[in-house]
């Protein structure tokens, strides 16, 4: 049997070498440092500029970046900013979650639930967070007749049942370990 596009086969090997030329290479490299000299969003913000300007030009991955930031800071600003961060997951899992009924069904819930919270953040620290906050922001709404908020505190405590563990264990590797070895 011959396999097609082979080493052997004509044309291969040609010309490959000669895609990427120094220059076009040296211009990547020289656009990727003109960048580093401009201040990130988060400096700039730190210097005084208004939050909802800074906002507005940036992609959703750089804006929650920027929030998460922000929200470590502490203080004041944090709080506000914790609210643009937690609030819309928060409506998210309730619209998605509510009217389901006790018990939780882990086989079927938890990869939604892990589907929803990565199209916030992909980070398991912040998805923690973002769900400590989601069932506090639960425990402040629930009146004790509201099952579809059982249902999601119950799926949420679930959840963090696996997410505290992997992220102790992540921290405690990144604080404690003297030689990290990536590669393996």
């Amino acid at each position: 049997m011959k396999i097609e596009g082979g080493v052997n086969s004509p044309g291969y090997g040609e010309g490959q070498s000669e895609t990427f030329s120094k220059p076009l290479v040296q211009h990547g490299f020289e656009r990727l440092l003109a960048r580093t000299d401009e201040p990130t969003l988060f400096e700039r913000w730190k210097q005084g500029s208004a939050l909802e300007p800074l906002l507005q030009g940036a992609s959703s991955a750089v804006q929650r970046d920027l929030l998460w930031q922000i929200h470590q800071q502490g203080g004041e600003q944090a709080k506000l900013v914790g609210s643009q961060l937690f609030q819309p997951v928060t409506d998210k899992l309730i619209a998605h979650f509510s009217g389901r009924q006790l018990p939780v069904v882990a086989a079927i819930d938890l990869p939604e639930l892990r589907a929803l919270m990565r199209e916030f953040d992909p980070l398991p620290s912040r998805r923690e967070k973002v769900l400590l906050n989601v069932m506090a922001d639960l425990k402040k709404v629930a009146t004790g007749d509201q099952t579809d908020l059982i249902y999601l505190d119950e799926l949420a405590r679930r959840e963090l049942m696996t997410l505290i563990p992997l992220n102790g264990m992540v921290n405690n590797l990144m604080r404690h370990s003297h030689k990290l070895d990536l590669e393996a």
